[in-house]
């Protein structure tokens, strides 16, 4: 038999983030099988969240369908099949999970606790874990950044119920909770321009991702990527109405992608654009 590299023969994979725990693919296959008498390669565990289609996935002699209704984990390392026994292709969200981040989580698949690498399973795929899935893409596919990806990801995986939080098995004393959310918070508040990613900024207050992403959500009623938008709009508000920059120049100093994502970011909280705000400031002053 011979061995393919990927990308799979079969397929069109658009890498969308790269980022130190994750990175998501968008993966639209054609339709076509493995060639008989080959076989391809993959090098890394990933989780697949089916959009449209169902193929069947043989790894090391087991079969599995997989289909919009499952979410597949599909161990790296080994020799695999692609086949489709429906017409038409399919299009996939592929989440691939880091060593960085195989070494930070203890994940669970089917009941079994697994330290470091996957095992190739189905798992039923609920409605609202689907909706986070297809969120995920949204978000990758629009560029956002890695601290909004790595939350919104970390989400999916707790809807998955495949993580097992570390700080879980240990007493961790409410003090050393609020400690961990007020760093994160003063963090974000002096480094807000930066696009820090969730590991960086859990390891600055010594907590997991998980916990600390959950935990600052329950105490301050935001996430740690909404924390950080609104401190770049409320310090985009000033310099909107006090500095005669350009709004796109303002916008990229915040972080912000592009001027759109500022305007857009910035007329949800302040029900109006950026020159609106601008304009009524001025009229005032007149």
């Amino acid at each position: 038999m011979s061995s393919a590299a990927l990308p799979q023969s079969c397929s069109c994979l658009t890498a969308l983030f790269r980022g130190q725990l994750f990175s998501v693919d968008d993966w639209r296959c054609n339709g076509h099988s493995t060639p008989k008498g080959q076989q391809e390669w993959c090098a890394q565990d990933r989780i697949v969240f089916t959009r449209r289609g169902v193929w069947q996935l043989s790894v090391q002699g087991q079969s599995q369908l997989n289909d919009p209704l499952h979410a597949t984990f599909w161990r790296g390392g080994a020799e695999f099949r692609v086949d489709h026994p429906l017409a038409g292709g399919d299009d996939c969200t592929v989440l691939r999970l880091t060593e960085a981040a195989m070494q930070r989580f203890a994940l669970t698949r089917c009941g079994t606790a697994l330290k470091s690498r996957f095992s190739q399973a189905s798992l039923a795929l609920s409605a609202m874990a689907y909706r986070h899935s297809r969120a995920l893409l949204d978000l990758a596919r629009a560029g956002a950044g890695a601290l909004q990806l790595e939350e919104q990801t970390m989400a999916l995986l707790t809807e998955l119920d495949v993580i097992d939080d570390p700080d879980s098995h240990t007493s961790v004393k409410q003090d050393l909770r609020k400690r961990a959310v007020a760093e994160a918070y003063l963090l974000i508040a002096q480094r807000y321009r930066e696009n820090l990613p969730l590991a960086e900024i859990a390891d600055a207050v010594h907590a997991s991702v998980f916990h600390l992403s959950r935990q600052f959500k329950r105490s301050t009623g935001m996430s740690l990527h909404q924390a950080q938008t609104q401190w770049r709009l409320r310090a985009g508000m000033e310099r909107v109405l006090d500095q005669p920059s350009q709004l796109t120049d303002i916008a990229h100093d915040l972080g912000f992608a592009s001027l759109s994502h500022f305007s857009d970011a910035f007329k949800q909280a302040f029900k109006c654009s950026p020159h609106q705000a601008r304009a009524r400031y001025r009229a005032l002053r007149v």
